[in-house]
């Protein structure tokens, strides 16, 4: 029951939602309101990437992003890296580019490994919320505009254990993993993953869960 002034979340000690971890990330990303935005303040060529507290190899999983600051567009970068490729390049600077990720480009393009792959899908800018549909039984890694989707980005990414990736240079995230918020704004909507838990912006993909 809410009183006063308080608003609800569901993130409680045995119900708790994945963040951002800053002990697993590289050196420039900062964090704030319980380590759920990241601050990515580099102009270094090779970037910086913050990186999520939980991963899975199987199941299906959806969180959303929403960019509040950017420099340039194809410098953002959305997405999953592999908790192997983390642990062994965890000082390294470069955003996908020392180990194996997928990702979404704010330009529209996707990003493997650190390298851009295809044209995908729209290109996205601050205020844009960037779902996020992992199905990691198929191996499909599906990204959502503003509740649009964009279609599959990848479809290989079986065989794996993947977690939240954000990155490269001079800009804003703020994680939505079900909690309720951007930042210190609680979501304009209501939407619960197919166990009813999480508060999403948009509503989650069918059989999809919050991490």
């Amino acid at each position: 029951t809410v009183n006063g002034s308080g608003t609800q979340t569901q993130d409680a000690p045995s119900n708790v939602f994945a963040t951002l971890n800053p002990l697993s990330s590289t050196t420039f990303p900062t964090f704030a309101y319980g380590n759920t935005q990241t601050v990515i303040s580099t102009s270094d060529a090779n970037g910086a990437i913050a990186r999520g507290t939980m991963f899975a190899s199987k199941g299906k999983y959806y969180w959303e992003v929403k960019m509040t600051a950017n420099s340039s567009s194809v410098r953002n970068e959305i997405g999953v890296e592999t908790a192997d490729s983390m642990a062994n390049n965890i000082a390294a600077a470069g955003l996908f580019g020392t180990g194996k990720a997928r990702g979404y480009r704010g330009d529209g393009l996707t990003i493997r490994d650190g390298n851009t792959t295809a044209s995908y899908g729209a290109s996205y800018t601050n205020g844009d919320i960037i779902g996020v549909a992992l199905d990691l039984d198929a191996g499909t890694l599906v990204f959502y505009k503003n509740g649009v989707s964009q279609g599959t980005a990848f479809s290989d990414l079986t065989n794996d254990t993947w977690g939240i990736a954000l990155g490269q240079a001079n800009n804003t995230f703020q994680v939505n993993t079900g909690n309720g918020y951007f930042g210190t704004t609680a979501v304009a909507s209501g939407n619960a993953d197919d166990a009813g838990y999480g508060i999403f912006e948009y509503a989650p993909p069918t059989g999809y869960y919050s991490l």
